[in-house]
């Protein structure tokens, strides 16, 4: 429903698909993230507070490259897409520069290497990221102390 209104209202020159692809994959990369984050947490109200502002912070990564081209820095970009939000507000980015131009982000666009990171590699970078999202938040999970039963060593 989501990429059909933005497809409509936004973003009409965009393929729809694309859209529910990108939406989709930061979706499901926010909910090991949200997994993670409660692992460090024994309270749900104290966990319900951090969390906004700790994903506000996974954003900022981002807009230290804001005045910097599209090559520059790249290395260091795709750092910080290991951060989900970073790597969604970069998609958002390319999206905008694309519906900008009156062009739209279509599959072709999407391996487009002259734009330094491509669509695809942010989606898959979304993709990595809720694969070490829920890695992580499962071995801390089991080796953080909580309320019920013993941790399990680290190693």
């Amino acid at each position: 429903i989501t990429s059909s209104v933005l497809h409509k209202a936004v973003f009409p020159n965009s393929d729809r698909d694309l859209l529910l692809m990108i939406f989709a994959a930061f979706m499901l990369s926010c909910i090991p993230l949200a997994f993670l984050l409660a692992t460090f947490f024994s309270r749900a109200r104290l966990a319900a507070i951090f969390g906004p502002f700790a994903l506000f912070a996974m954003v900022m990564p981002r807009y230290i490259f804001f005045r910097s081209d599209e090559q520059h820095a790249l290395g260091s970009k795709r750092f910080a897409c290991l951060l989900s939000p970073s790597a969604f507000t970069f998609a958002a980015d390319l999206l905008a520069k694309y519906e900008g131009a009156q062009v739209g982000m279509t599959w072709q666009q999407a391996t487009n290497e002259e734009d330094g990171l491509t669509m695809l590699e942010l989606i898959g970078f979304l993709g990595l990221d809720a694969v070490l999202y829920a890695v992580m938040a499962w071995y801390l999970g089991l080796v953080l102390p909580s309320a019920y039963g013993s941790p399990v060593k680290w190693w």
